[in-house]
């Protein structure tokens, strides 16, 4: 699990090696 530098995204890479983004907080 890691965040961006800007913390808006959080990015989940599972162990199948593929990666998931997620909008924390899009409006900033």
């Amino acid at each position: 699990m890691t965040f961006t530098t800007d913390s808006r995204w959080l990015a989940v890479s599972t162990k199948r090696g593929t990666t998931h983004l997620f909008a924390i907080n899009p409006y900033g």
